[in-house]
């Protein structure tokens, strides 16, 4: 009889030990976040801000059952990545979509065969303008799109390569956002009114090798105004 409890106990502390174990495992594959897989040529990648698991279950709650998607991690955010389009028309209409749905940040990335030069080690900073208290807010847990405002907006196209953030901090002295411009994801390097110091900074940008554009700060949202290294 006691040999039947000794028995018993033993299976308990087993079966204990593996549920402990499982749900040990569990959380750290949940916690180790991947960086998502680049789109192939020719793919759209639909890209939902989702940090915390309350966002990922509305995401998922949102989209439809048969629609493949993963948690991952993009530049200094997770996301959850839905691939597979085709048409970029399609993928802009569902990121507009989710964003009036689930309220929170959405947008499409592609990946561009241009190549992208390097800026040499020994370039000069770049003295930008800081950006006004609107835009350096912390970011609430709900996404809020607003526009930076009037003025001008320097963007990079870093062509789905999230390192070039951390060179680009090198070479302004300082942060890098992360914007949203015509439903695509841009790094933005200066805000500014001025528009000839915009300019000159546009051209500092593009001598260094990357690729910069000059544009309508109305029509910018931000996601991040300070990507975290």
């Amino acid at each position: 009889m006691r040999q039947n409890g000794v028995q018993g106990l033993s299976t308990i502390l087993v079966f204990s030990l593996l549920t402990i174990s499982s749900w040990s495992l569990a959380a750290r594959s949940s916690l180790a976040q991947e960086t998502c897989v680049a789109p192939k040529p020719g793919e759209y990648l639909l890209l939902i801000v989702s940090n915390t698991p309350e966002e990922q279950k509305l995401v998922q709650r949102t989209l439809p059952n048969d629609i493949k998607s993963e948690v991952c991690r993009y530049l200094s955010n997770l996301v959850t990545r839905v691939g597979g389009f085709d048409d970029q028309l399609v993928a802009e209409d569902w990121a507009a979509y989710l964003q009036d749905k689930v309220k929170l940040p959405a947008y499409v990335v592609k990946q561009e065969a241009t190549p992208v030069s390097r800026p040499s080690s020994n370039s000069t900073p770049v003295v930008r303008e800081t950006p006004p208290s609107s835009a350096s807010k912390p970011e609430s847990t709900r996404y809020n799109p607003q526009p930076l405002g009037s003025g001008y907006a320097v963007l990079v196209d870093y062509f789905n390569q999230p390192e070039l953030a951390l060179q680009l901090r090198t070479v302004i002295g300082g942060d890098v956002g992360l914007v949203s411009y015509g439903q695509r994801p841009y790094l933005l390097v200066e805000y500014t009114t001025n528009s000839d110091k915009a300019t000159a900074t546009l051209k500092q940008l593009s001598s260094r090798g990357f690729w910069s554009m000059l544009v309508d700060s109305n029509r910018v949202t931000v996601i991040s105004p300070a990507i975290k290294p």
